[in-house]
Parts: structure tokens; C-alpha cells; sequence
């Protein structure tokens, strides 16, 4: 690895830009002047996953470097998830609707509002894809889904998008979530599929 350090900065700090509200991140890289010599590393894991590395790093008085290669091969990873996907394609797996609101009903009753909204969200785009409007593909972002959904059925794209945004803001943009959330969910979600009725 070429990374020599990394140090995390919580919070907003001006030091590294108006932007950074939940934190900023400050790599320093390797040189050759601090790190001379040569060294491989090798490693192996699940799915036939073999990684290779080799860095070298020199100066002079005038001049430093540090280079860094690496390769990873996963033999098999690949093809599982090919399979993963033709079986959620088939309907064999992925998020079943019902149970997931079933789910989401009792993260709600507990107060886990932000996991009652990933349930909810997991469950829409399970009855979308099983109206045959989008792919329920594992590891597939909301934007894939958002612009998938844009091009076969624009006019329940708004609905789609502000539950969309519930979802990214409340699971990975951390801000708090409360009932009124959960309730603005189900409203957004209902209207999507009243937009969407028809395709089964």
C-alpha cells in the first residue's frame, strides 16, 4: 500500500473546507525517502480471492519515489454473485414486500424508525421489481434504481425520488428519524405504486 497515514477529523472544521460537516479524512502517502527498499506481499481468501503486491520505494540526493502495484483476482466471487442475481431475477430471492413491512411494523413499534424505513425501502423496490419496472440487483445503489425507474415510468419518478432521498438521508446521511418520517414514507410509497398500477 502507498498509504503511509491516515487520520479522521470529526466534525465540520474550516481547516479543510465549507463542505466538510460530518468530518474530513487526511491521507499521506509514501515516499522514498522515508520508506527506501523493496517488499511483496501475498495473501489468499474466500472465493478463490488472491491478492498480490509489490512496492518500491528510493531517493537520491535530489530525487525521491515510492511505486506501488498491486492485483486482486476473485476466481469465484464473480460467479456467485451471477448466481445470486439469476436467482433474484427468477424470484427466488431477494426482498419479499410483505415480510419486509411486517418488519418495518415492528422496528416501528419499538421506535427504530431508521431501520423501519430501510425495511420500507427494500419493500418497494421488491414490489417495483416484481412489476417488472426495475432490477432487484444486490448491491444496486438508489441512484441505479432512481434512474432506471425515470426511463420506463417518468411520472412516478417524483414519489420515487423524495422516498428515495428518506431512505440515503435517514441510513447513510445518519440525520434523525422520527414517526412523522415513517409516515411521510408511507405516503410517498403509496403513491408510487398507485402511479405504477397495472404492471404485475
Amino acid at each position: 500500500s502507498a498509504i503511509a497515514d491516515l487520520t479522521v477529523s470529526p466534525g465540520s472544521n474550516p481547516l479543510f473546507g465549507l463542505n466538510t460537516l460530518g468530518g474530513a479524512m487526511s491521507l499521506t502517502t509514501k515516499d522514498g525517502r522515508r520508506h527506501p527498499g523493496t517488499t511483496a506481499e501475498a495473501s489468499t481468501g474466500s472465493f478463490g480471492r488472491t491478492r498480490l503486491g509489490l512496492n518500491h520505494g528510493g531517493s537520491t540526493p535530489t530525487l525521491s519515489w515510492f511505486l506501488a502495484a498491486e492485483r486482486m483476482v476473485e476466481r469465484a466471487r464473480r460467479a456467485a454473485v451471477d448466481a445470486a442475481d439469476r436467482r433474484a431475477a427468477a424470484g427466488g430471492v431477494g426482498d419479499r414486500p410483505q415480510p419486509r413491512r411486517a418488519e418495518a411494523e415492528a422496528h416501528r413499534a419499538a421506535g427504530r424508525f431508521r431501520d423501519s424505513l430501510r425495511c420500507r425501502y427494500r419493500a418497494l423496490v421488491g414490489d417495483l421489481a416484481r412489476r417488472g419496472l426495475i432490477d432487484e440487483i444486490p448491491g444496486r445503489t438508489t441512484g441505479e434504481e432512481r434512474a432506471q425507474l425515470r426511463v420506463v415510468r417518468p411520472e412516478s419518478s417524483d414519489p420515487f425520488e423524495a422516498a428515495a432521498d428518506l431512505f440515503d438521508e435517514a441510513w447513510y446521511g445518519l440525520v434523525p428519524v422520527g414517526a412523522a418520517d415513517d409516515d411521510r414514507f408511507q405516503h410517498l410509497e403509496h403513491d408510487v405504486l398507485e402511479r405504477t398500477r397495472g404492471r404485475v
